[in-house]
């Protein structure tokens, strides 16, 4: 492979790569993270503060997700950034819709929300 391109060196764009098919694909980590966020007492407690609480109010998905996470732990707050940055990626945009994707930055004490 290539690693010049037009005169730019691509070396470190494909160690990054590299590294992350090693951390992330390959021994199961994150690259930004020491400790795993996807255990069962994590997931356990993100399907309590989420599923067994629903909020039923007016509001936007955001407000209505913070709501229902504040109470929880910041590594569960984390995990469900972490799953609502991926829904937000996939989520279907229909003509007309203007509305930009969700800001997950401030979802409670969460400041890293992708692995």
């Amino acid at each position: 492979m290539a690693r010049k391109f037009l005169k730019r060196d691509s070396s470190p764009i494909l160690a990054a790569a590299e590294n992350w098919i090693r951390t992330c694909l390959i021994e199961d980590r994150s690259v930004f993270l020491a400790d795993s966020r996807w255990t069962a007492p994590l997931v356990d407690e993100v399907f309590r503060a989420f599923v067994e609480h629903p909020d039923f109010g007016d509001d936007d998905f955001m407000t209505k997700l913070k709501g229902q996470m504040k109470n929880a732990s910041a590594p569960a707050q984390q995990l469900i950034a972490r799953n609502a940055v991926g829904a937000s990626s996939f989520s279907v945009k229909h003509e007309g819709d203007n509305e930009a994707p969700p800001d997950t930055r401030n979802l409670g004490t969460v400041r890293t929300v992708c692995s």
